[in-house]
């Protein structure tokens, strides 16, 4: 995913990629609502509204994850 599995460091050319998707998305998500007559943060705001009305499935949700991504990077090369 983001570490080099020959060096263990961060892998430079994968962040930037994520970061360009990521930067693409929200250029697409900017632009829709601007077209459709609404303020420019306006999906921005429903997921924020969204993520605290379901504040419980939100933390859990990131629990999950970031010990899933753990997991996967303490397996994906042997036990360290």
């Amino acid at each position: 995913m983001l570490r080099d599995p020959f060096t263990g460091d961060i892998e430079l050319d994968a962040v930037i990629r994520i970061g360009t998707i990521t930067t693409i998305i929200c250029i697409f998500a900017m632009l829709g609502s601007i077209s459709e007559g609404e303020n420019w943060y306006y999906p921005y705001e429903s997921l924020f509204d969204l993520a605290v009305k379901y504040s419980t499935v939100t933390i859990a949700s990131f629990m999950v994850i970031i010990m899933a991504y753990w997991w996967y990077e303490q397996f994906r090369g042997g036990y360290f």
